[in-house]
């Protein structure tokens, strides 16, 4: 996901490898593995720090010479006549780079376990790969539920479940539990590929909170799903995966694979 991000935007070769390093601590300042004593405050600065500076470096470049790249389209756009400032394309490169890359690969690395612990459903899969991807994606998503919580603000005072909201309240939505509930989806603890409809809410359940990147996220598991089961046919996980610190991301910080190596 980062290499079609880093694609889209123009990032040169020179600052993927950064962008991709500095975008774990993102939800990972909690977890003592990717800190390595470091302080967590001063971690997430200098992420922060490090991100904004190669958004703000190339801004200027593109400013001074158009490419075509999404950075470009951005430092152009005009809306009622007034362009963005640097500060705003580079709170949307952030948002982009951090959002765009973790939520998809963690998708992917929850898909492949459970493709493995499911070999029914892989079997089904295989049986027409193009033809039933499409369930086959939204499937992993709700499983993975990348995302696994997000607080929001309450625009007016309503009620919801029987319980008051004022406005202004804080609202937590733990979208992990969203996407088992037993009333919205049978077996809900089972992987059924062929789950249709399959009203999940990990890109936001829709509205103006809707996940800017859903679609593309669809496609690049797809992709990869489609490249790894056709070309490594017989790749499983082996053990459980090593999952990381936090009540943000459902992040997978290492798992084992298994394969035999493509003839070539």
């Amino acid at each position: 996901p980062m290499h079609n991000i880093c694609d889209m935007v123009g990032i040169p070769q020179q600052h993927r490898h950064t962008i991709a390093y500095e975008s774990q601590f993102a939800d990972g300042w909690r977890d003592p593995r990717l800190l390595q004593g470091a302080n967590p405050l001063e971690r997430v600065f200098q992420t922060v720090t490090t991100v904004h500076g190669v958004a703000h470096e190339l801004i200027a470049a593109r400013r001074s010479k158009p490419e075509d790249d999404l950075m470009t389209s951005l430092v152009q756009a005009e809306i009622d006549g007034e362009r963005l400032t640097d500060d705003d394309i580079s709170s949307f490169f952030a948002l982009l780079i951090i959002a765009g890359n973790d939520t998809t690969r963690q998708s992917i690395s929850h898909g492949m376990k459970a493709l493995t612990d499911f070999p029914d459903q892989r079997a089904w899969l295989m049986e027409d790969l193009d033809g039933r991807m499409p369930l086959a994606v939204e499937e992993i998503i709700r499983w993975a539920t990348p995302i696994m919580t997000f607080r929001r603000t309450a625009a007016h005072d309503t009620e919801l479940g029987g319980h008051h909201i004022t406005e202004g309240d804080k609202v937590i939505m733990f979208y992990s539990s969203a996407n088992m509930d037993t009333e919205v989806f049978d077996h809900p603890e089972q992987l059924i590929l062929s789950r249709s409809p399959n009203k999940h809410v990990a890109f936001g359940g829709g509205g103006i909170h809707h996940c800017l990147g859903a679609q593309l996220a669809r496609r690049q598991i797809a992709a990869t799903f489609r490249e790894l089961l056709t070309r490594l046919p017989d790749i499983r996980v082996v053990g459980e995966p090593e999952l990381g610190n936090g009540n943000f991301f459902h992040t997978v910080m290492s798992m084992t694979a298994q394969f035999t190596p493509e003839q070539r």
